[in-house]
């Protein structure tokens, strides 16, 4: 679908960029003939537009070293993975989809952060800190923050001079799929385009569609055991999955989407008639978001709230379901 689609021809070139950057750049592997004896091993090519969004104040880049994960030296003892009719070196070995590739790959790149001054946390191995930068690295993406551009371009440098091959991808807003508004002190964070999706995936998108002041109905939503069947209008377990990417400028969704993500894998309608309402509430509202308005006051609030058995009378009582209590908590900063 991704090849016959609007983007058809990027997605092309990043196909060709990236065998390229393989066989060329990397000299990884060595492209041979394919022969009638060959067993071809089935591949998937999974393929994303990123919109990227205006810049924040503090410098923040994002890069992509998935070509440094496949020539990273693996211990003996591990196993190289190779492509029908793309061979692999001696000395480069391909090992995405092994058990140990995770903790290899971070391990070689922890090693080559460290030369360059930043540590990883103790709470956290895939936090780095340094003087004037931070890294964050998730699977085969980092992003990199510093005070400066200039920073962290002086760092790329050191690590490819390091045999640490980076591509820059953007920025962190585009990596988060944020939308940064600043006025003054005051910063607006908005998610528009995922929302937008979420609606969309509702069904939700046409111009007849109302929207409602709130995400929830003020009684508990239960399990339903005996109402009636998801009418599977919806990709329940995606639209539920995208909400919770919400949760970062609309957290205070975070408890109905809570609610409508227990039943994720036995739905009721009910329950599809509690996420739409969300898609209803988000609708009206897509363009809010998470407003950041500090004062001087560096102090640190907590708001906790609790309910005990606030499923009493909704469920069977004889089910231990009903006996839930629930809490939760706002801990705010300067704010």
């Amino acid at each position: 679908m991704a090849m016959n689609g609007p983007f058809a021809d990027d997605f092309w070139k990043a196909c060709e960029a990236e065998l390229e950057t393989l066989t060329d750049d990397m000299d990884a592997w060595d492209v041979v003939n394919r022969t009638p004896d060959m067993k071809v091993l089935p591949s998937t090519w999974a393929f994303k537009v990123v919109i990227l969004a205006a810049k924040e104040r503090l410098a923040a880049v994002q890069y992509n070293t998935t070509t440094a994960s496949v020539t990273a030296p693996i211990p003996r003892s591990g196993v190289c993975g190779a492509a029908t009719t793309i061979r692999s070196r001696n000395k480069q070995c391909l090992y995405y989809d092994m058990k140990q590739s995770p903790r290899y790959f971070l391990a070689y790149l922890t090693e080559k952060l460290q030369k360059q001054g930043l540590e990883p946390l103790n709470i956290d191995p895939c936090l780095f800190l340094g003087k004037d930068l931070l890294a964050i690295i998730y699977v085969d993406d980092v992003l990199f923050y510093g005070r400066s551009e200039d920073a962290i371009d002086e760092l790329i440098e050191k690590l490819k001079h390091d045999d640490v091959r980076l591509r820059k991808e953007g920025t962190a807003e585009g990596y988060l799929g944020l939308k940064v508004e600043r006025d003054g002190n005051k910063t607006i964070l908005s998610q528009p385009g995922l929302i937008k999706r979420v609606v969309e995936g509702l069904g939700l998108s046409t111009k007849f569609t109302s929207s409602l002041p709130t995400p929830a109905e003020q009684a508990p939503l239960p399990r339903d055991l005996d109402g009636e069947p998801a009418t599977g209008c919806f990709n329940y377990a995606s639209i539920v999955g995208m909400l919770h990417y919400l949760n970062h400028t609309r957290p205070y969704g975070a408890f109905a989407i809570h609610q409508c993500a227990q039943y994720t894998f036995g739905p009721k309608r009910s329950h599809e008639a509690a996420v739409k309402r969300i898609g209803h509430y988000l609708k009206g509202t897509m363009t809010k978001g998470l407003v950041l308005d500090p004062i001087d006051d560096l102090t640190i609030d907590c708001y906790p709230d609790a309910e005990f058995a606030g499923l009493w009378g909704h469920e069977h009582p004889q089910d231990p379901h009903c006996a839930h209590s629930q809490t939760g908590y706002v801990i705010t900063l300067a704010g």
